[in-house]
């Protein structure tokens, strides 16, 4: 299995050679803008591509759409990015990518993301908590959009690992001080009590900005949206709920 990595960020790139190499993927070439990309990408033919968005000359999207507009389809594409937009969920998914990842990722998840995709059949260490799919990480970010969650702010961040985590293990929503607010900590080098408090605030916001109508469609009789507020839990429960039934069609 062969790889190019692309990324502004020599460390990165450097980083993410060192573990994919160490999974038995031979990285061919690292590349940190679009234009060598592309160059070495034709040159080298690889089996997969990691991808940073954000590049000098030419970007990541851009990368894509000229390597699937010169027939590479079945080359796999995992974009990695902190940018997190419904529009761009829109257009990486009609691009077909194999996988996304939003920085700070844990580079370990990459890793065993990409085996999953590239060698199905390779057996795999029990599953990390924490690992977000596109789909789900597109659905998240929808739903927070929906309920005028600020991107801006801190708190975004955090509920973006926090309502796929519960989506995928509801039990974990009754252990959000013990496991869910110390995990996201450890990804982002912070305290959980810093998680915690960045996430009540980011909710607080949300609760001020959006119009009634759309609460009460959202959170129905559970509160009276006039009065209450949503607690952390409350938040990422009903949002996970939501989630959890759309998967479900």
């Amino acid at each position: 299995m062969r790889a190019i990595i692309v990324d502004h960020n020599p460390e990165i790139c450097e980083l993410a050679r060192e573990k994919l190499e160490q999974a038995g993927i031979c990285v061919e070439a690292v590349a940190c803008d679009g234009a060598t990309a592309l160059d070495k990408i034709r040159q080298l033919m690889p089996d997969l591509v990691l991808l940073d968005i954000i590049l000098p000359y030419m970007d990541g999207v851009g990368l894509i759409e000229t390597l699937r507009e010169e027939g590479m389809d079945r080359l796999r594409i995992f974009v990695m990015t902190g940018m997190n937009s419904s529009d761009l969920m829109r257009t990486l998914n009609k691009l077909d990518i194999s996988g996304f990842f939003l920085k700070p990722y844990d580079i370990e998840l990459l890793v065993r993301r990409i085996l999953t995709v590239m060698e199905p059949d390779r057996p795999l260490p029990p599953k990390p908590a924490g690992m977000i799919s596109a789909l789900l990480s597109r659905q998240t970010a929808q739903w927070l959009h929906r309920m005028a969650v600020p991107p801006h702010v801190k708190g975004y961040s955090y509920l973006m690992l926090a309502v796929p985590m519960v989506v995928e293990d509801p039990e974990l929503i009754n252990a959000m001080t013990k496991v869910v607010y110390p995990g996201i900590a450890q990804r982002y080098h912070t305290t959980a009590a810093c998680v915690e408090r960045n996430m009540r605030h980011a909710i607080e916001m949300a609760w001020n900005r959006c119009r009634v109508e759309e609460m009460e469609a959202i959170f129905g009789n559970t509160l009276d949206v006039n009065k209450d507020k949503p607690n952390n839990s409350e938040f990422i429960a009903m949002l996970a709920d939501h989630i959890r039934l759309e998967r479900m069609y």
